[in-house]
């Protein structure tokens, strides 16, 4: 089995923006269909309780797997009026800060979402340069 970090990795998460940095950002609200963003709420981007991994997906909280409450809960209270801070990069769209907002959508069945987009040449200052084996 893959340790969570790779697959985000492999997927094309290889940044990692600091929440405060990711809101100052110069961006543009648009609108996108959900479904731009589904494929990234598969990925493990949370921790199980009591442990120390990348080994939670924001769909395995929307099931309350064992280990998800406090994802779960925080999906639950998500405030929607705070937009979903997305990239784009290699043709799709990544989420940059809002995973919980994401997942709340998703479990509302929203078809379309604002989102705030920032250029990519804006995110690559935060960049992981690691290596996966």
């Amino acid at each position: 089995m893959q340790n969570g970090l790779a697959i985000l990795v492999k997927s094309g998460y290889n940044f990692s923006v600091p929440e405060p940095v990711a809101w100052e950002l110069p961006h543009k609200v648009i609108s996108i269909k959900l479904d731009e963003l589904d494929w990234s709420l598969d990925l493990p981007v949370w921790e199980l309780e009591g442990t120390d991994d990348w080994n939670l997906s924001p769909d395995e909280a929307l099931k309350q797997i064992p280990g998800s409450k406090t994802h779960y809960e925080r999906i639950l209270s998500a405030d929607l009026k705070y937009l979903i801070i997305v990239t784009t990069k290699e043709g799709r769209f990544f989420v940059v800060d809002g995973f919980h907002r994401l997942a709340k959508m998703k479990s509302q069945n929203k078809q379309e979402i604002k989102v705030k987009l920032v250029k990519y040449n804006l995110i690559k200052n935060y960049e992981r340069n690691l290596t996966i084996f």
